[in-house]
């Protein structure tokens, strides 16, 4: 009998030990495991036995050279207690933050280990954020700053790597005729190594041809271990790249090159981070469009001043219509041109009544010009008018009539004039335009002004000068120094020197705050003006920016509040896992000693009965901490071998009380690989095979639990199913609600179904329950497999 007390009493502590989240672990002096609790086992997916089998040097070779092991070699020598954090990079590469406690014990050092690992991800999380804002955020001001493509690709390549924090950010355009990839600009590698890279074949499997033929980016966590990229595995080495994320650069909609990102991190990118920064390629190719449509403009406006002076050109060489009328105006002669401008024959035009061809609209100005003509011998004015053309549409036409009436000879109105349609309407577009731009410039509530060399004002829209009028008291005059004007020195000085830069050649936008007469923030950019590759003076651009300002300001506000309110809850996590279950730990330690010495039957009634209700704190504390993991962690989605898994949950809960005499069954069909989040997954199964073993019937010989499963490469589906006491239908919209309890006589704390549903909802999943009183139980389970 004492013999079974004390194995009883050995099984409730390794029990107690097994359902710790912390980590602990005992070895001996020569560096052996002597005992290793579950929660460190299931860091490594292996068994206990396993574990005791190895000395630490077998399972982290090279151990002895990191800072950690000088730690406890410092404990297992001069028996001196630690408390550390630190990052522990396991065999398979994976790396995991850890609080850890070092200790002296008799048989050598104790180990214990809780797992910071989503604080730590929290705040670098936080940190990446930002640090992507801003990168992100300066590749648009680039974008709207630069003039070619050039300036564009060396800037988004030098701010991926001063802002970004990759390590190198490069480039390269296709030329698919010969399947190479051009390098067209970089940051982060020596001039020496750019060789091999200025043209280089693109892999038939690699990542370029991979988003060139998917139309869609290319992201890689590990390249040290990805097959597909072992060209690359030198260069990684290089540089210590472990990531790298291949963005399309498009243009008119076609992929046209890559820009090509690497970091020295492992999972470097998560997918709302990689949505971003498609985003900002997006806005790169919106550049490269934009700029190619300015270009095509310039050469068009160059084409039509081309086509002008051809035009021009050939009027002067061919004949004008020339015209002979009388002082009454009968046109007794046309020359042949008539038919090659207005369609009719020289007949035809002169038998035409005089003032038919003449638009109505211009027949008052032409009767008064011509009045005004023959009053003066030899006198010549120049004139448009609307003539008739012979199918009937008005042409324009520009020329000069003389009074010849007087010489001998002639004795006639002599008219010389051509077709000026397409030039009157080119004026009338560009009146138009101008008057266009005007009311645009002057209607707008962003700031315009343009300075020559000596600061003085060569022109600005109607909003500078009410702003001038706002502070000054005037309107500020074009030609007055606008450095003259009652600024305080602070200002004067900040805009002659915003200035001077401008007329060195820079092109540069500054923020300007203001707080009087209000807080405000002005975004204020400045362009060169040149003129025969001289600068001739700047013009200024200021545009009010104060609600996007405010609006970031409460953003920054905003996410350092929830850093803190982040960091204060891993803190509770924290001091709920070591301050609340350390001492049930005790208290559960100090009951087996009583159940061990003790010999009352009332005594051992009342300490079974203290154990219940810590055991039942215990589990609620811990369903807790899961409540609170599974909301705060990101998945990591890893392959699962769910049999395993399966196998592993039932022998861990094979110690509760209740499970003797209940027969398992598992039937699970493996035919695809399941990707998903292992410890989703693990605290799913814990909670619904812990609760089929609570309610089990007691009173039934053949109690049974059966877990079900198939996998295929869309979903996983997973049933479990008991004969216990059942659940009646009028309680199954309500047993997944947070603290329900189903009976008072189970012990339980009401969130285990809870947290199965919020486990299922973030991994995007379904469940289903088919029960009732006294029949068989069954939750189905749907879940999508994450295969990458």
């Amino acid at each position: 009998m004492e013999q079974y007390t004390n194995n009883m009493s050995k099984r409730q502590i390794r029990h107690t030990l097994d359902s710790l989240l912390e980590g602990i672990q005992v070895i001996d002096f020569n560096w052996r495991y002597l005992y290793a609790n579950t929660a460190v086992t299931e860091y490594y997916n292996t068994n206990k036995e396993e574990f005791r089998a190895q000395s630490m040097m077998d399972r982290y070779p090279g151990i002895e050279t990191t800072e950690v092991f000088k730690v406890l070699q410092d404990c297992m020598v001069n028996r001196n207690s630690e408390r550390l954090e630190i990052e522990f990079v396991y065999p398979d590469r994976k790396e995991r933050w850890f609080d850890v406690s070092v200790v002296a014990v008799e048989e050598g050092i104790c180990i214990m280990s809780l797992d910071i690992t989503m604080h730590k991800v929290a705040e670098e999380k936080a940190e990446k954020a930002t640090r992507l804002y801003a990168f992100i955020s300066q590749v648009n001001q680039n974008i709207v700053r630069v003039k070619d493509e050039k300036a564009l690709f060396s800037n988004s390549c030098r701010i991926a790597v001063e802002l970004g924090k990759f390590e190198i950010a490069w480039i390269g355009l296709f030329n698919l005729k010969q399947k190479k990839i051009n390098l067209i600009d970089q940051y982060g590698m020596a001039n020496q190594e750019l060789d091999q890279l200025k043209v280089a074949s693109y892999l038939s499997k690699g990542p370029q041809e991979y988003v060139l033929q998917n139309n869609t980016y290319y992201i890689c966590n590990d390249m040290e271990n990805d097959d597909e990229l072992i060209a690359w595995r030198p260069f990684a080495a290089l540089h210590c790249l472990k990531s790298c994320l291949i963005l399309p650069i498009r243009k008119s909609g076609e992929i046209i090159g890559t820009f090509n990102l690497y970091s020295s991190k492992i999972n470097f990118s998560d997918k709302e981070e990689i949505a971003l920064m498609m985003e900002m390629a997006g806005d790169i190719s919106y550049a490269l469009d934009m700029l190619e449509k300015a270009g095509k403009q310039e050469r068009t406006e160059e084409l039509l001043i081309k086509s002008e002076k051809r035009f021009r050109v050939l009027i002067e060489k061919s004949l004008d219509i020339k015209t002979l009328s009388k002082k009454d105006g009968k046109i007794f002669y046309a020359s042949p041109s008539i038919k090659k401008i207005l369609g009719y024959t020289q007949q035809e035009f002169i038998k035409l009544p005089f003032m038919t061809i003449f638009h109505p609209e211009d027949i008052p100005a032409f009767i008064k010009i011509r009045e005004n003509l023959i009053q003066t011998p030899g006198k010549s004015i120049r004139q448009q008018s609307r003539l008739l053309h012979k199918n009937g549409t008005w042409i324009w036409c520009e020329g000069t009539m003389t009074n010849m009436l007087h010489e001998v000879g002639i004795e006639a109105l002599v008219s010389s004039f051509n077709d000026v349609s397409e030039k009157k309407v080119t004026m009338l577009q560009r009146e138009f335009d101008r008057n266009n731009l005007n009311a645009l410039i002057n209607n707008t509530t962003d700031l315009m002004w343009s300075i020559d060399t000596d600061f003085n004002l060569i022109t600005s829209n109607k909003s500078f000068d009410e702003m001038m009028r706002f502070m000054t008291g005037e309107i500020l005059a074009k030609g007055e120094n606008t450095l003259s004007a009652t600024f305080s020195d602070e200002e004067r000085n900040r805009f002659k020197n915003f200035y001077e830069r401008a007329l060195l050649g820079e092109v540069f936008t500054e923020t300007e705050y203001m707080d009087a007469p209000i807080d405000s923030w002005n975004e204020i950019s400045l362009f060169p003006i040149m003129k025969n590759n001289e600068v001739i003076g700047t013009a200024c651009y200021a545009h009010n920016i104060t609600e996007r300002k405010k609006a970031e300001l409460v953003l920054e506000k905003q996410n350092k509040e929830l850093l803190k309110t982040n960091f204060e809850l891993d803190r509770f996590v924290y001091s709920v896992s070591h301050d609340l279950r350390a001492p049930l730990t005790a208290i559960l330690g100090l009951i087996s000693f009583i159940e061990e010495e003790s010999q009352e039957a009332d005594t051992l009634e009342h300490v079974q009965m203290i154990r219940a209700r810590i055991n039942r704190l215990d589990e609620f504390i811990k369903n807790i901490l899961n409540y609170s993991r599974n909301n705060r962690m990101d998945l990591q989605v890893e392959k699962i071998d769910l049999q395993k898994t399966v196998e592993s949950v039932i022998s861990e809960l094979c110690s509760m009380k209740d499970c003797d005499g209940i027969r398992f069954e598992i039937d699970i069909k493996e035919t695809e690989a399941f990707f998903s989040d292992r410890q989703s997954i693990t605290t799913l199964l814990e909670n619904l095979i812990s609760n089929a073993i609570k309610f089990n019937a007691k009173d039934k010989r053949d109690a049974y639990i059966k877990i079900t499963g198939k996998i295929d490469m869309e979903s996983m589906e997973l049933g479990i199913s008991d004969n216990g006491i059942g659940i009646a239908k009028e309680y199954h919209s309500k047993i997944f609600d947070m603290f329900y309890r189903l009976s008072s006589d189970v012990p339980g704390s009401g969130l285990g179904l809870y947290i199965v549903k919020c486990i299922i909802e973030k991994l995007g999943g379904t469940i289903m329950l088919e029960s009732g009183s006294d029949s068989r139980t069954t939750f189905t389970i749907k879940l999508k497999n994450s295969k990458p």
